[in-house]
């Protein structure tokens, strides 16, 4: 069995602080300047570096796969895709995270019930980094314009965040930002455990889906896994959450 030793504990631990102490920081320099470098978990203006919104290794680094902004249609490499991060919470405290991610999946028959409670929360707590990392990859990315595609001049240095749903005002944006720092920091995933599905998949390809505060979908040809995160929907039951799973997947995929 593959638990969380001692290092990794009190990275996540200080993870938690980081977030806890700093998160009115990081939403206001946000908010003043939505492409301002600071470290999107701590906060910090020092020792900056690039964090991948995906990590490397869940696409083989492959420079072709790419996300597509469905606001202005512009493309951009999984590759490049990449946010302002502290050395410490990038290499100290985010790798050793990934690093026991691949761990697990590598060490762990696919099945809901082949992992312990503990991997699942860890593996809850790694997706909703990654929500977090793709919110504020909307709110800095602006609304920039493609060669083939139509272009409004006073919309160039808008968030894409502000355009993908006009129904959201400013301030429902940056409180989603707020809601998904919040999630990173509790501990206990414990009321979570019935929003993830785990799926065995024969895919060679790697696959990636995800609608911001619904839900996440990854493919780890790998590890033969998939995996569905409903991000704000708990459920009482795995049956429940597959069946509303299925719903999404045979429309979106």
């Amino acid at each position: 069995m593959i638990g969380l030793n001692n290092k990794l504990k009190a990275n996540l631990r200080d993870l938690r602080k980081n977030i806890r102490n700093n998160q009115n920081k990081i939403i206001r320099k946000l908010k003043e300047n939505h492409t301002c470098h600071i470290c999107i978990f701590c906060g910090t203006e020092k020792d900056l570096s690039k964090e991948h919104i995906l990590p490397q290794w869940i696409y083989d680094k492959d420079p072709n796969k790419f996300f597509i902004t469905n606001t202005n249609g512009v493309s951009q490499t999984y590759n490049k895709s990449v946010l302002p991060c502290c050395e410490s919470c990038n290499n100290e405290i985010l790798g050793h995270l990934e690093y026991r991610i691949q761990k697990v999946f590598k060490n762990t028959n696919i099945g809901q019930n082949q992992y312990t409670i503990e991997k699942i929360e860890l593996i809850i707590l790694w997706l909703e980094i990654i929500a977090y990392k793709l919110q504020v990859m909307e709110i800095r990315r602006t609304f920039n314009k493609d060669k083939n595609s139509d272009f409004i001049p006073y919309l160039a240095n808008f968030p894409i965040a502000l355009l993908q749903d006009l129904t959201l005002s400013p301030a429902k944006v940056f409180s989603n930002l707020r809601k998904s720092l919040n999630k990173i920091s509790i501990k206990s995933k414990g009321n979570r455990l019935n929003s993830i599905i785990f799926f065995k998949t024969k895919n060679t390809h790697f696959h990636f889906m995800h609608t911001a505060n619904s839900f996440i979908y990854i493919e780890l040809p790998k590890y033969d896994t998939a995996l569905f995160y409903f991000l704000n929907e708990a459920f009482n039951n795995e049956k429940n959450a597959f069946e509303k799973c299925m719903e999404i997947m045979k429309k979106a995929y």
